[in-house]
């Protein structure tokens, strides 16, 4: 019964987000793979999901399995009707059909290999997950009490749970793992976990689909195997912190964007567009996973921004209005998160990078060095965190030799612009870590990893697009298209 109801958990979310995906995507489905499309699915629908169930206790509405699934029956319905009298569909029994036609004969050996280990992979994430109950801390006293008070309670909005959300953070984990208790029907430490598994499920199918559009199945294949040993990310798969769901969120939203620029570039404008708002639909439930979604945010739009002025005689009237669009559901998506609570943080944050704190004078001698050498002693910790602990293992040293050994790659347009999505967000948890407060932090070495995770998932995709290129006997054109057979090249 249990195994049903985690189903149910993963389901209910996954239904709703492939009609949401259809909605998004309507006439440009096909640019999609199929696997593609589920694995977007399900993280779009849990968000939405999470949206909803802040929404309803405001409106009177208790947090109940089925006022959840009734409210997302109603506004299915209402989204199928518009969807079928339209004739738009997110899938086809075709394309079902093709997703299950491998071509086996042309793989090698060693790819049959990685196939099998991501497989493997995939399920040590499932077993090391749902294996034990939570026994992280910080993840039970942030995160779960206030989910199992949800399910109890069927509302947040308690004098009980406020004492555990005094330092307010963004709701997205414990919404989510209180739809996980709900849709189980009893608090199960454990079991409530298989969000995040089928969140690194739907990462790898992502992360390989994206690289198959240009590139041939052997280089998608190893990159996509080197994203799934990263162990530091694979041990937060296992937690029930925010930082992977971070992570996934920011990092795939980031792809598309950077999917956006690339066919924008080649003036492919409408087919670019889907991708566009994928990244920003995405980067909303990024603001509410974490308070850093804002900041991530800020960088991905201001990259986005300085591309479009820089190319702004290829933008078009109704290109315009897309991109307005596509921010002013973003804007709007957003706001109830950052007015609820978050508004103080965010100047207490902005407060702190720019030089000012709060908190009284410190005696403290980590605190009181001089600028040069705490810059010192924070690079330091830098290189010895990235390149000699075995947190990211090869992640860092493949970021260096792609920048040295393939700059005519690395520093050209599009890819120099994900460089510098990635360089302003080095820069800015530098500034961070020179704050007093989290110049501590520091020392401890508690934060550096969980703070570097988000940038993970883009920095192998950065190396992966200045690599694969110079792959022998890769193709300058699409090795794969959503849209035909032919992604069966090797």
């Amino acid at each position: 019964m249990q195994i049903l109801n985690a189903l149910i958990v993963i389901l209910v979310p996954l239904i709703f987000g492939l009609l949401l995906l259809a909605l998004i995507l309507r006439r440009r489905a096909d640019q999609f793979y199929f696997w593609e499309k589920l694995a977007l699915a399900f993280p779009i629908g849990l968000g939405l999901m999470v949206i909803i169930m802040f929404i309803l206790p405001f409106v009177g509405i208790p947090l109940t399995f089925l006022s959840i699934v009734g409210t997302l029956a109603v506004i299915s319905i209402l989204i199928g009707i518009y969807l079928f009298k339209n004739k738009i569909f997110c899938v086809n029994p075709n394309e079902i059909k093709n997703s299950l036609d491998f071509d086996h004969e042309n793989m090698a050996w060693w790819e049959y290999g990685l196939v099998i280990l991501l497989i493997l992979k995939v399920a040590y994430v499932y077993f090391a997950s749902i294996v034990k109950p939570l026994v992280d801390i910080d993840a039970l006293k942030y995160y779960s009490i206030v989910a199992k008070g949800i399910f109890y309670k069927n509302t947040l909005n308690t004098p009980y749970l406020s004492n555990f959300m005094a330092d307010p953070k963004p709701l997205f984990p414990h919404l989510s793992q209180g739809w996980a208790f709900i849709g189980l029907g009893t608090i199960n430490d454990a079991l409530f976990k298989i969000i995040f598994p089928t969140l690194f499920l739907c990462l790898m199918v992502i992360f390989y689909a994206v690289l198959r559009r240009y590139y041939f199945r052997k280089p998608s294949l190893i990159f996509t195997f080197l994203l799934s040993t990263l162990p530091f990310l694979v041990l937060h798969v296992a937690t029930a912190y925010a930082d992977f769901t971070m992570s996934f969120y920011y990092g795939v939203a980031t792809l598309y964007l950077f999917l956006f620029i690339k066919e924008f570039n080649l003036s492919e404008n409408d087919k670019s567009f889907p991708y566009l708002f994928i990244s920003y639909v995405l980067l909303v439930f990024a603001v509410w996973t974490k308070r850093s979604g804002i900041v991530l945010s800020g960088v991905n739009t201001f990259v986005l921004a300085t591309y479009l002025i820089t190319n702004k005689n290829k933008i078009v009237k109704i290109d315009l209005i897309k991109i307005i669009s596509i921010f002013i559901v973003f804007i709007v998506a957003i706001f109830p998160m950052i007015t609820y609570a978050q508004t103080e943080v965010i100047l207490r944050v902005f407060k702190q990078l720019i030089g000012i704190s709060e908190t009284a004078p410190t005696i403290d001698s980590a605190n009181n060095l001089l600028p040069a050498n705490k810059f010192n002693i924070i690079t330091s910790i830098f290189f010895r965190k990235l390149f000699y602990y075995a947190d990211w293992h090869l992640l860092w040293g493949l970021f260096v030799i792609s920048l040295i050994l393939f700059y005519k790659n690395t520093f050209r347009r599009p890819l120099v612009l994900l460089l510098a999505i990635i360089s302003l967000n080095i820069l800015i948890v530098l500034v961070q870590f020179g704050t007093k407060e989290m110049f501590q932090w520091l020392i401890d070495g508690t934060l550096f990893d969980r703070l570097m995770i988000p940038y993970v998932i883009v920095i192998l995709y950065f190396c992966a697009e200045a690599i694969i290129p110079e792959w022998k006997g890769n193709p300058s054109a699409p090795a794969a298209q959503p849209s035909t057979k032919s992604k069966k090249g090797s």
